[in-house]
């Protein structure tokens, strides 16, 4: 290489901008506390519903759940509680779901075990579970 074009070139790697690795993915923040503690209760109305009970003892109990998911989605300031809220409306879903189910005579085993699973993820992105009645701060066992 002659030494024009070595000047020539060092002199456009110098003026080039540095190269920038991929856009870094900005880290989701935990939850809030009054978030949680809003989801809290989703979970508890969730595992209150009677999923074989009676219209009229489901239904209460359905709009209290609703109810209680519908001010958490107004809660939600980021994409992590946006994404725990829609968990939370189809742990709602699968509730409905389940309790056609049961009134069809159709067995819930396998629906129960999925709403199971729905909650236990929903505790795992809130870093909370259930010890007794109480909530406590780790993802669920």
């Amino acid at each position: 290489m002659n030494p024009g074009a070595l000047v020539t070139a060092t002199l456009f790697l110098l003026a080039a901008p540095a190269q920038q690795g991929p856009p870094s993915a900005n880290p989701v923040p935990p939850p809030r506390q009054t978030f949680i503690s809003a989801a809290q209760v989703v979970l508890d109305n969730a595992a209150a519903v009677d999923i074989k009970g009676d219209r009229d003892h489901f239904t209460g109990q359905m709009q209290q759940l609703k109810q209680s998911s519908d001010n958490l989605n107004s809660m939600a300031a980021d994409e992590g509680e946006k994404n725990i809220a829609t968990s939370m409306k189809d742990i709602i879903f699968q509730i409905s779901s389940c309790h056609i189910q049961a009134i069809d005579g159709t067995p819930t085993d396998k629906c129960e075990a999925q709403i199971r699973t729905a909650e236990k993820q929903a505790m795992t992105a809130l870093n909370r579970h259930k010890d007794g009645a109480s909530w406590v701060e780790g993802p669920p066992a």
